[in-house]
């Protein structure tokens, strides 16, 4: 509890202060921050709906060219190459990554290049965001501390007036009662 003591800061008013500030200056920050995330999701959206709008495609198209306009024999081979472009570009994933091709994680890292764009784009500096989000936490945690620490000394202190307390139970003596 002594090295509690050392590092916290005694005033816990100033540590609100100080905790206050910090929130404030993030709040606009924050709200930036959202309306960017908010936009790289509608993106995100429109990504998933736009490919599945071209697979559905890829299928028609196929199948009409398979069962109306020429035979499985031309289309065949037509299936065979656009299967083996698919794991073409699933290897070039791989070495340009150097991990296993998966949707999510081909999803995720153009998430997080649309984010950076948009950031960018916006003049949104996040490393500011970072460190203010940062020190808020730390602040609340030091807040939180510090008033882990102001109950822990309320409890063990005895009350001052002493008449609060639980009386003691004095043994009878034995050679008084007879």
């Amino acid at each position: 509890m002594e090295v509690a003591t050392q590092i916290l800061p005694l005033d816990t008013a100033q540590l609100q202060q100080r905790l206050e500030q910090a929130q404030a200056h993030l709040a606009p920050l924050e709200q930036r921050h959202e309306q960017l995330r908010r936009r790289v999701a509608w993106q995100r959206s429109a990504f998933k709906w736009g490919g599945l709008a071209l697979l559905s495609a890829h299928f028609g198209i196929f199948f009409r060219l398979t069962f109306w306009e020429l035979s499985w024999d031309v289309m065949e081979p037509v299936a065979f190459l656009v299967s083996s472009f698919s794991g073409i570009i699933m290897y070039a994933w791989f070495m340009r990554t150097s991990s296993e091709f998966s949707w999510s994680d081909a999803e995720q890292r153009m998430v997080s290049r649309w984010e950076e764009r948009a950031f960018r784009k916006a003049n949104f500096d996040s490393q500011q965001y970072a460190k203010l989000r940062r020190e808020v936490q730390r602040y609340s945690e030091m807040l939180e501390a510090q008033q882990q620490l102001q109950q822990e000394r309320e409890q063990q202190q005895p009350p001052l007036d002493g008449g609060d307390g639980p009386e003691e139970e004095r043994p009878l003596d034995t050679k008084q009662a007879s």
